[in-house]
Formats: structure tokens, C-alpha cells, sequence
């Protein structure tokens, strides 16, 4: 640790370490890779220490100035540990190591942590990989997390409320372009609904369909929907859409699939992040919600009054029927929601990282180290 990287406001040496990243794509994926072009843009150096589930990519890799080492997260835990041997020396350069959710924190200790020593470590709690129920042993592991590093962030306020732990900051993600930079295509002449995100029991596309099927039944609408996604449950909702003889076209995850939410009348997403993207993009969102942990970051939040919530296919029937019958209200809608999110950026996201790191180490730097767990289990 360098005392006059934190005084004078000098150059970080930043290693994520993450579950995974580019070219995987989803909603924590993407919030490391911008916040690491951003970091780069104010001139830290960055490296990123990602999993690979198939074992099949470079084990490392330069993409857009980001240095990627990868190890197999699938393998055996001696497997991974072997293949990490290479990260020790990018870990113990770093100035800073942080990593995102509780998860990987564990990881990190069972892994590196041994090899690299009692160097602080930072942390990020991403909404959407979090579970429902909380149950006491989740709030304890959470505080357990919160002690061991030097600083915490959230990625949305509902988290701490649901989970405990007070975070040192809640930064908003930010929006590359900006919404100020984006040129809104129009709505299409016939109306489409555009779902981006994972096809996961969590993500809510039973909701989706659910809601299709009553469209047409109760409301008398039918709405075509674009799929760009994929997941454990691709296959079997394929089926459930034929099933109900529902309009779906299924095309495969792409990198900039928030540009297709441009292609809809409405955008159905619940990820904090292509919420932004389609408020951005003047697209009115439905988000769907399967538990009360998912209601709370779709309903609790400063941007929920914005959009449509649906907590069962019939609620987002209704939502959809309200926008497509009244133009005024959906035009109105999208009109206040981008300007709401005309303040994103990812460069202030990343300055908010920054402020957190170097408080952070200031209290590292006179305070005792703090012991670390090696192999054993927090």
C-alpha cells in the first residue's frame, strides 16, 4: 500500500476479481466492464480476474486496455487455486482488489487470499444475485463480509434494507453513450414489446408470457415480444410460448442488445441496468418481480414510481394495456423518465469508487491488519 496514492491523488492499480465478464454478458458482467473503461478513462490501471465456466477462453487476454486473466470456476477448488498462481503477482501490485458480492468475497479467501496476504479488500452487493428468503444465517454472512473489508458498496438502496450491513456508498450505474448522447429512433408503426436479460426463474420472463397470454385473453391486444437471451430455461419457454401460441421471436444474447430495446414499443427488463438503458432510450418499462426480494428492487427504489410494475402476468396485462391505449400517458411517461436518468454517467460512478477506495485505505494505512481466512470457510 502506497500512503501518497491515497494523499495525492495518484494512480490506482485496480484488480476486480468477479464471478464473470466480456464476452459474457449480463447485468454485473457489463457494470465491471464500463466502471473499468471508466476507471482507465481517469488513467488507473486496471485488471480484471474473471471465471470461466467452460474452460474454453484465453487465460489472458487485453480487450479495450482491460488486462483479463481467467481461471476454470468450474473445476475442482485445487483445479482453480492451481490456475490462479498467475493472479498473485497482478494481486500484490494492486493497489486495490474488489471484488462483487458475498460470493466471490468467500472465493477470494478460499482461493487467494493465502497467496496474496492481508491486503484490504473491497466489496460490491449486486441486487440481482441476491436470494429470497433472508434467512439469519444470510444476514450474519453479510455482516461477517461487511467486517472483513475496507470498504463496501451497493448496488441499490433495497439491499441494505433487506440484508443488513451499512454500505460506505450506493452509487447509481452510469449510461455509456449518456441518454443526452443517444439519437431515440421513434416507436414502430406496429406495437412490440423487447425482452433483454436472462432466462432464469428470477428474471421474471414467466411473467412476460403470463402477461402475453392475458393480453390477448382479457384485453383483447396482441402484442408481439423480442427475446435477446439466453439461459438454464431457454428450451422450456420456448415450448410454454408455443403452448399459448404466443407471437415470441427468440434471438440469441448480444453486447449491445440495449440498442434493440429501440425495436419495441415497450421494454420488458427488471435489471437495474437496462431499466436505465430503456429509460434512456424514451422506451416505457413493465419489470416483473417473483418474490418479495425482487419487489423491493423493482418497487422500493427512486426510480420505481417511472415505471410499470407486475407482480403475476395478469398485473402486467394491465400495465401494458394502460400504455398501448393511451399514447399521451406513454409518451408523458418516457419523457419523465429520461430525464431522470440524463444525470448517468459512468465516469461519476467510477470518481464514487475512487472516494471509497482511498477512504478506505487511509484507515487501513493506521490501522492493524486485519487476519483473513486461507482454506477454511468463513
Amino acid at each position: 500500500m502506497n500512503p501518497s496514492l491515497m494523499e495525492t491523488g495518484g494512480r490506482l492499480r485496480v484488480a476486480f476479481f468477479v464471478k464473470r465478464f466480456w464476452p459474457d454478458v449480463g447485468g454485473v458482467e457489463k457494470y465491471v466492464f464500463e466502471l473499468a473503461r471508466a476507471l482507465l478513462e481517469l488513467e488507473h490501471r486496471v485488471h480484471v480476474i474473471a471465471g470461466d465456466p467452460e474452460g474454453t477462453r484465453p487465460a489472458t487476454e487485453s480487450h479495450e486496455g482491460i488486462e483479463i486473466l481467467r481461471y476454470p470456476s468450474r473445476r475442482s477448488t485445487l483445479r482453480a487455486a492451481w490456475t490462479l498462481r498467475r493472479a498473485t503477482p497482478v494481486l500484490r501490485r494492486a493497489d486495490v482488489i474488489h471484488v462483487s458480492d458475498v460470493e466471490m468475497l468467500e472465493r477470494y479467501e478460499r482461493l487467494l487470499a493465502w497467496r496474496v496476504g492481508a491486503k484490504p479488500v473491497f466489496l460490491t452487493r449486486h441486487g440481482m444475485s441476491l436470494r429470497d428468503p433472508v434467512t439469519a444465517e444470510e444476514l450474519r454472512r453479510h455482516e461477517r463480509a461487511r467486517r472483513r473489508v475496507a470498504g463496501m458498496l451497493d448496488d441499490g438502496t433495497f439491499i441494505q434494507r433487506r440484508y443488513g450491513a451499512t454500505p460506505d456508498a450506493v452509487p447509481d450505474p452510469g449510461l455509456r453513450p449518456t441518454a443526452d448522447e443517444l439519437s431515440t429512433s421513434p416507436e414502430p408503426e406496429a406495437a412490440r414489446a423487447v425482452f433483454v436479460g436472462r432466462l432464469e426463474p428470477d428474471t421474471g420472463v414467466d411473467i412476460y408470457l403470463d402477461g402475453l397470454r392475458a393480453l390477448r385473453e382479457r384485453h383483447g391486444i396482441h402484442l408481439p415480444l423480442t427475446v435477446y437471451a439466453d439461459g438454464s430455461r431457454r428450451a422450456e419457454l420456448r415450448r410454454r410460448a408455443e403452448t399459448f401460441d404466443l407471437d415470441v421471436r427468440w434471438e440469441a444474447p448480444r453486447a449491445d442488445a440495449q440498442d434493440r430495446l429501440c425495436d419495441g414499443t415497450l421494454a420488458f427488463v427488471s435489471g437495474r441496468m437496462s431499466i436505465f438503458e430503456a429509460m434512456a432510450r424514451r422506451r416505457c418499462v413493465v419489470a416483473a418481480y417473483v418474490d418479495p426480494l425482487k419487489r423491493d428492487y423493482v418497487c422500493g427504489e427512486w426510480f420505481s414510481p417511472l415505471i410499470g410494475r407486475a407482480r403475476d402476468g395478469a398485473e402486467a396485462a394491465e400495465r401494458v394495456a394502460e400504455l398501448l391505449r393511451d399514447p399521451r400517458l406513454r409518451r408523458a411517461r418516457a419523457e419523465a423518465a429520461f430525464q431522470a436518468v440524463r444525470r448517468l454517467n459512468w465516469g461519476a460512478t467510477a470518481r464514487e469508487y475512487v472516494r471509497v477506495w482511498r477512504a478506505g485505505l487511509a484507515r487501513a494505512a493506521v490501522t492493524s491488519s486485519r487476519p483473513v481466512l486461507a482454506w477454511g470457510s468463513p
